[in-house]
């Protein structure tokens, strides 16, 4: 599971949660890698201590979406 970290709408999330950085008090379980949009060092340290990639969201890839019925 992919999260994106932003305080605005981000237009490729596609399947991706968002959640605004203001309301990260704790890594989320299971996330292989998080997108974000600011300076948020506690939630890159927090993240980042766990082994899990931390990138700005401008390295955010093309849109994943799923297809009903897989």
């Amino acid at each position: 599971m992919e999260i994106i970290y932003s305080a605005t709408p981000v237009d490729n999330a596609g399947d991706r949660k968002t959640i605004d950085p203001k309301d990260f008090y704790e890594p989320v379980k299971g996330v292989s890698c998080v997108y974000y949009d600011g300076d948020n060092l506690k939630l890159k340290f927090g993240y980042e201590t766990r082994g899990i990639p931390v990138k700005p969201i401008s390295k955010l890839p093309k849109a994943k979406t799923s297809k009903k019925g897989d």
